[in-house]
């Protein structure tokens, strides 16, 4: 594949992950939602849409400040809710740069250590979970990072990238 076939490649990919990142915000909510209320409780003040049985959700589950990591599930979507929300100027932006010709490498490198910094912030209170990274034996680690099997894995596996991405950082 040459240089331009690749950085249009690149270019679409990132468009599409884009467009998936703010499509899905709306049912990663909802999930949330659905999460903290169980029992499907319809009153006006939970804004209700009586009209065709849907949730509209509320603006301010958008500014989810804590996260608990006690129950694996709701620090999975809320920390997905959070990197969705803050990825997508960080693809536009690259996008751009791609677009004007900058050198590939160098965008490419540039972009993952923003997709680093914006899992960085959200994870930020993870010394729990950073604590069991030290404890996974190698090979259940490799399994997490091949076949994660639920939240907590895919924790997990956030977790691991984070720690590779330091661990490469360090070495350069």
């Amino acid at each position: 594949m040459n240089k331009e076939t690749e950085r249009t490649h690149i270019i679409k990919s990132l468009t599409e992950y884009k467009i998936f990142l703010k499509n899905g915000e709306k049912n990663r909510l909802k999930k949330l939602f659905k999460y903290y209320h169980e029992e499907n409780v319809r009153d006006e003040n939970s804004n209700s849409d009586q009209s065709n049985g849907h949730y509209k959700i509320k603006e301010e589950l958008k500014d989810i400040k804590y996260i608990s990591y006690d129950n694996p599930y709701e620090a999975y979507l809320i920390t997905q809710i959070k990197i969705g929300k803050a990825l997508p100027p960080i693809l536009d932006e690259h996008i751009t740069r791609l677009e004007e010709g900058e050198d590939l490498g160098w965008v490419i490198k540039s972009l993952e250590y923003g997709i680093y910094r914006v899992k960085k912030n959200v994870y930020t209170d993870i010394n729990e979970w950073e604590a069991i990274l030290k404890y996974i034996p190698e090979d259940r680690l490799f399994e997490i990072k091949e076949n994660p099997k639920g939240p907590g894995d895919l924790i997990i596996k956030e977790l691991s990238w984070i720690k590779e991405y330091e661990e490469r950082l360090q070495g350069c």
